[in-house]
C-alpha cells in the first residue's frame, strides 16, 4: 500500500508541492473543482510519464502494487464502441475455485510471514534494529573511552575518522583487525612525550632551496671590447688628421646634430662656410663602422641596465619578505653584500653612459666578481641548512606515521575487551540476518511459484460473463431498463452496450447514463481484470468524482458500492483483492455519504481525511487525520446558531438556510410545498417560502422580497419559523440535540439516525 504521495512541479502544485503523509487503507481527499484532485488520479495512473518526474511514491515494505484508477480520463478511454472484458472467477467448477481460494490463503499467508520476517529485520525489537542498538552503545563508549579521553594528546592521530562516532567505531574495528595479534607493550607516557614534539600544532614542512646568482651575462657586457676601443671617425679623409690631432671627435660628431641640411651656417662658428663638399667630407669620416660601434654601445648599456634591475629585484625578493627559510638565513650581512653590488653596478652604469656619449673614451669596466662570490657563498651555506632542515622534515614524517600507528595501537591494547566484546555480538547478529535473509529469498521464490499456479488455474475458470450478469442486475434495481451489456459479437472477451431494440447504445447515452454504467464497469474490474491471469492481483483503488452527473437516488447507490468495498478493507480477510482505497470529490454530500459509518471509532483505525484548496493560484493541503472536516462543517452551521445573538442578520438567515438544505433537502429527500404547506399562517409560509427560495436560487445572495429586507426587525420570527419546519416534520429531537437543548419529551427522529449523525 501507499504509505507517503509527494505531488510537486505539476499543474498547480508549486515547487514545494504538497505531501500526502500517513496514506490509510482507506483515504478521503476533499477539494473543489480546480484544485488538483484529477492530477494526482492521473499521476497514480500513469507514474511513468516525464511529466510527472518531480512526484514520487513511497510504497509500504518498498512493495509496489498496480493502481487502478477511475477519473474523467478512464471514462474516455475505456467506452469507445466496444469494452474489454473484465474477467472474474466463475460460478462453476468449485472444486477449482476452492483450490484457487486455498493457494491465495497461503500465498496471502507466505505474505504475512515475509513481511514479518522484514519487520525482525528493520524493526527497533528485530535483529536489525537489535543490531543498529548495539552499534550505537558501542560507537558512543568507544567515542569517550578513546577519542574523548586521550583528543588533547593524540587528536592528529585520529584525524580524518572523527567526523562522527559511527566513523570513528569503524575505525577502531578496523585498526583491531590489524593489530591485535602483533600487539605490543606501550608506556602512555612515552608516547605522551613523543606526541608533544612530533604533534606540534605548527609541523615542519619542506623547504625549497634558494637559487645562487648567475652573473655570466652581466660580466660578458662588462668584459666586451668595445669599452676599451677608441670610437672615432676614418682616418683617410682630409679633415681626419685635424679632428684626431685636436682630439675633438666628440665634440664634431655632436655638432653635426646641429649641422642643417639646407644650410652652409658652421654649428659652431655661425658664419656661411659649409659647403656640400665639407658635409660629404663629414659624412665620409663618419662612416658605417663608427655607426656599428655607437650602436653596439647603445645596446649593451641597455642591456645591462634591464640585466641589473631584473637582478636586483630577485635579491630584494629574497631580503625584503618574511619567507620560510628565514630562521635558516643571515638577512643583514645579505644586505650588506646587495648595497655594495648595487654600488658597483651604479658605477660601471655611469661609466657606460660616459662611454655613449664621449665615444672615443677609453673606459675600464670593474666586474663585481667578489661581491657576488661573497653573496653566493652565503646562498650556499643557507641551503646547506635547509638541507638539514628537509631531512629531518622527512624523518619527521616517518616518526610521525609511526607514532600515529603505536597511538592506535595503544588505543586498542586498552579497549580490546570491549572491542572483542562488540566484534562477537555484531557477528552473532550478522548470522541471524543472514539467515532471515536467506528465508526470505525462500519465502520470495515460494511465492513467486505460487502466484504462477494461481495464475494457471484461473486460466481454466475465469469469465467475463459473471461481469455482465452482476452489472446487468444493477442497471435494472436502478430503473435503467432500457439498455443492457451484451457480448461483442466481432471481438472476444468485449463488451458491448445495447439497447432493447438491438441497436448499439455508446452514442446515445445520456451523460449520468454513461457515467453510472462506467462506474459499475470499473468496480467490477476493481474485482477481476481484463488479464485472464491477473484476477487476484493485489492493487490499490483510485477514485476521483465517480457522481459528478448523478441524481440523489444514484448517489445513495454509488455510496453504498463503494461502502462494500471500504468495509471489505476494514476486515481481517477480505473478499476482493484491493490493499488501498484513495477517493478523491468535489461533492460535499457524497463525502459525507460515504464517509460514514456507524460503527464509530473504528473507522479511524484505517481512515485518513485531507482537504484540497487553491490560495494564490497554488494547490495547498490540510490533513486532518482521522477526523472528517466535511462531517464537522454540518455541526459547525448549529453552533453558529447557538450564537446567533452575534450574529448579522444576513449571517443568521443564510446558516439557516444551508442548514435546511443540507438536512431536508439532501438528506430528507423533502420537497418544498411540503415544508411549506406545513404551516397555517400566510405569513410563516412566506418566510418559510423565502428561506428554500433562496435555497433554489443557488446564488446564496441577499433575496430581493419583502420579508428579507425587514428582516433586522423580524429576526426572531425567522428563527421560529425555522425551528417550527423541524418540528413540523418530527425531528425536533434533532434539532434539539444540535442545539444542545435537553427535552426528553419531544417526538422521536423519523429519519434514520445513521443518515443524519455529523
Amino acid at each position: 500500500m501507499i504509505e507517503k504521495l509527494i505531488i510537486k512541479n505539476i499543474a498547480s502544485y508549486t515547487d514545494e508541492g504538497v505531501e500526502l503523509a500517513g496514506l490509510k487503507k482507506i483515504n478521503f481527499i476533499y477539494g473543489a473543482n480546480g484544485t488538483g484532485k484529477t492530477t494526482i488520479s492521473n499521476y497514480l495512473a500513469d507514474q511513468s510519464n516525464d511529466d510527472y518526474s518531480y512526484c514520487h511514491i513511497v510504497w509500504q515494505h518498498n512493495q509496489p502494487y498496480q493502481c487502478l484508477v477511475y477519473n474523467k480520463k478512464f471514462r474516455e478511454e475505456n467506452f469507445k464502441g466496444s469494452i474489454k472484458g473484465v474477467f472474474t472467477l466463475g460460478k462453476s467448477a468449485k472444486e477449482d475455485i476452492e483450490m484457487i481460494q486455498a493457494k491465495q490463503k497461503e500465498l496471502e499467508d507466505l505474505e504475512g510471514k515475509a513481511k514479518q520476517q522484514k519487520k525482525t529485520l528493520d524493526d527497533k525489537k528485530g535483529s536489525g534494529g537489535e543490531l543498529d542498538s548495539l552499534t550505537g552503545e558501542f560507537s558512543d563508549k568507544i567515542w569517550q573511552l578513546a577519542y574523548r579521553k586521550y583528543e588533547q594528546d593524540f587528536k592528529p592521530a585520529f584525524r580524518g575518522h572523527i567526523k562522527n562516532k559511527k566513523v570513528f567505531s569503524l575505525e577502531v574495528v578496523r585498526k583491531y583487525d590489524q593489530f591485535i595479534r602483533e600487539l605490543k607493550d606501550i608506556k602512555l607516557d612515552e608516547l605522551q612525550a613523543r606526541a608533544k614534539t612530533v604533534f606540534n600544532d605548527v609541523s615542519p614542512q619542506h623547504i625549497n632551496e634558494l637559487i645562487t646568482i648567475n652573473f655570466d651575462e652581466g660580466i660578458a657586457i662588462i668584459e666586451n671590447g668595445i669599452w676599451q676601443k677608441r670610437v672615432i671617425g676614418k682616418g683617410d679623409v682630409d679633415i681626419a688628421k685635424l679632428i684626431q690631432q685636436l682630439n675633438m671627435n666628440d665634440w664634431v660628431d655632436k655638432g653635426r646634430e646641429y649641422l642643417l641640411e639646407s644650410s652652409n651656417t658652421c654649428p659652431f662658428c655661425q658664419q656661411d662656410t659649409v659647403d656640400d663638399q665639407f658635409k660629404k667630407k663629414l659624412e665620409n669620416y663618419f662612416d658605417t663602422e663608427y655607426k656599428q660601434n655607437i650602436d653596439t654601445i647603445v645596446q649593451l648599456y641597455d642591456r645591462f641596465e634591464q640585466y641589473c634591475n631584473n637582478l636586483l629585484s630577485k635579491l630584494n625578493s629574497i631580503t625584503q619578505q618574511e619567507t620560510e627559510y628565514s630562521d635558516y638565513f643571515d638577512k643583514d650581512i645579505f644586505s650588506s653584500y646587495q648595497l655594495g653590488l648595487e654600488a658597483k653596478l651604479r658605477n660601471i652604469g655611469s661609466a657606460m653612459v660616459n662611454k655613449r656619449t664621449e665615444p672615443s673614451r677609453l673606459i675600464s669596466l670593474e666586474t663585481p666578481s667578489l661581491v657576488i662570490y661573497n653573496m653566493n657563498q652565503l646562498i650556499i651555506k643557507t641551503n646547506e641548512k635547509i638541507k638539514q632542515h628537509n631531512d629531518i622534515v622527512q624523518n619527521y614524517e616517518r616518526e610521525k606515521e609511526s607514532l600515529i600507528l603505536d597511538v592506535w595501537m595503544y588505543i586498542i591494547s586498552v579497549n580490546q575487551s570491549l572491542i572483542r566484546s562488540y566484534i562477537g555480538k555484531k557477528n552473532g547478529l550478522k548470522k541471524a540476518i543472514e539467515s532471515i535473509e536467506e528465508q526470505l529469498n525462500n519465502k520470495r521464490k515460494a511465492y513467486s511459484e505460487l502466484k504462477a499456479e494461481i495464475k494457471n488455474l484461473e486460466k481454466n475458470i475465469t469469465s467475463v460473463q459473471p461481469t455482465v450478469d452482476e452489472i446487468n442486475r444493477l442497471l435494472r434495481n436502478m430503473g435503467f431498463e432500457n439498455f443492457q451489456l451484451v457480448s461483442a459479437r466481432e471481438q472476444k472477451n468485449h463488451y458491448q452496450i445495447q439497447r432493447e431494440n438491438g441497436e448499439l447504445a455508446t452514442e446515445t447515452l445520456s451523460e449520468g447514463e454513461m457515467t453510472f454504467i462506467t462506474f459499475l464497469y470499473f468496480l467490477q474490474l476493481a474485482k477481476g481484470s481484463v488479464e485472464k491471469t491477473d484476477v487476484s492481483e493485489k492493487r490499490i483503488l483510485v477514485i476521483d468524482d465517480p457522481i459528478s452527473s448523478l441524481d440523489s437516488d444514484v448517489l445513495f447507490v454509488v455510496s453504498t458500492l463503494l461502502k462494500d468495498f471500504i468495509h471489505d478493507l476494514r476486515r481481517q480477510e477480505n473478499k476482493y483483492p484491493i490493499k488501498q482505497l484513495i477517493l478523491l470529490t468535489h461533492n460535499i454530500y457524497f463525502h459525507k455519504e460515504v464517509s460514514y459509518n456507524g460503527s464509530g471509532q473504528e473507522t479511524c483505525k484505517h481512515t485518513n481525511f485531507w482537504v484540497l484548496k487553491k490560495q494564490d493560484k497554488k494547490t495547498m493541503l490540510k490533513a486532518y487525520k482521522q477526523i472528517n472536516p466535511i462531517q464537522t462543517s454540518y455541526q459547525l452551521l448549529w453552533d453558529e446558531l447557538k450564537d446567533r445573538d452575534k450574529l448579522s442578520s444576513i449571517t443568521l438567515q443564510n446558516t439557516m438556510r444551508r442548514i435546511i438544505e443540507y438536512y431536508f433537502k439532501v438528506l430528507g429527500g423533502f420537497e418544498d410545498k411540503n415544508l411549506i404547506s406545513r404551516f397555517e399562517n400566510y405569513q410563516d409560509q412566506q418566510i418559510c417560502r423565502s428561506l428554500l427560495s433562496w435555497i433554489n436560487d443557488g446564488s446564496h445572495t441577499i433575496y430581493d422580497d419583502l420579508y428579507i429586507s425587514g428582516l433586522e426587525n423580524t429576526i426572531g420570527r425567522y428563527f421560529e419559523v425555522f425551528k417550527q419546519i423541524f418540528i413540523n416534520e418530527g425531528h425536533k429531537k434533532h434539532f434539539d440535540m444540535m442545539l444542545g437543548i435537553n427535552n426528553k419529551q419531544d417526538d422521536p427522529i423519523n429519519i434514520s439516525q445513521e443518515a443524519i449523525t455529523p
